[in-house]
């Protein structure tokens, strides 16, 4: 397998954990969890989800 076919299986497995994530917090608050004031803001949960999937 060429290193780059790793590296685009192992991100789409990070984007599916990461969607799976997204699905479980907008059933948590019942809404984008950005939206909500205790939640953490759009940019700060964008750069946190990045950051794993490229980690």
């Amino acid at each position: 397998m060429l290193w780059w076919t790793a590296a685009l299986w192992g991100l789409a497995g990070a984007a599916a954990v990461e969607g799976l994530d997204l699905h479980q917090a907008i059933h948590r608050v019942k809404d984008f969890s950005w939206r909500k004031e205790s939640e953490a803001r759009f940019p700060a949960y964008l750069t946190s989800v990045i950051r794993r999937a490229i980690r």
